[in-house]
């Protein structure tokens, strides 16, 4: 893993900004908190986040363009978080993968274009909106979904037969 990230490293043509940093944005109804891995500024000035990944399974293609992690990053770009580098428009994020996800010798880049060039620029925000107020709400409905396989809590998840109810 550590000679796959070197040689992305090594080819990778962006400048290295920010290394395993903290970054927190204040909306008011919602903080937004986190710790990116590596920020770059690409050959536009622009933020392209990165999340290095060692994982067995990589994010289907389909996925990539609104990944919920990669989208919040770039929103935090552009609410500040990281102007202290210079870096205020987002040029994208990718996830690094370097485990068996990577499924070669080299690492495998996925990539998630800036949310302009998405045909809803704002989505991220949207999707921060959403849950915020699914977080905030007295009920947090339960929804089955490709993760539930691996979830640790799939037997009191009142969307699966051995499930229950949880709270009053």
């Amino acid at each position: 893993m550590v000679d796959k990230f070197l040689s992305w490293h090594r080819d990778n043509p962006n400048e290295v900004v920010a290394l395993e940093e903290s970054f927190k944005v204040d909306l008011g109804r919602v903080v937004i908190k986190g710790r990116i891995d590596r920020a770059e500024r690409d050959e536009l000035g622009r933020a392209v986040i990165i999340d290095v990944k060692t994982s067995t399974t990589a994010v289907p293609k389909d996925d990539l363009a609104r990944h919920p992690q990669l989208g919040v990053y770039q929103y935090a770009v552009m609410l500040g978080a990281f102007e202290r580098h210079g870096l205020i428009e987002p040029g994208g994020a990718k996830l690094i993968q370097v485990g068996k996800a990577a499924f070669s010798a080299r690492a495998r880049e996925q990539e998630q274009p800036p949310p302009a060039d998405d045909p809803d620029p704002e989505w991220p925000k949207k999707l921060i909106e959403v849950v915020a107020t699914g977080m905030a709400s007295d009920v947090f409905q339960a929804r089955a979904n490709d993760k539930c396989r691996t979830c640790p809590v799939r037997s009191c998840c009142p969307v699966h037969d051995e499930g229950g109810q949880v709270g009053d």
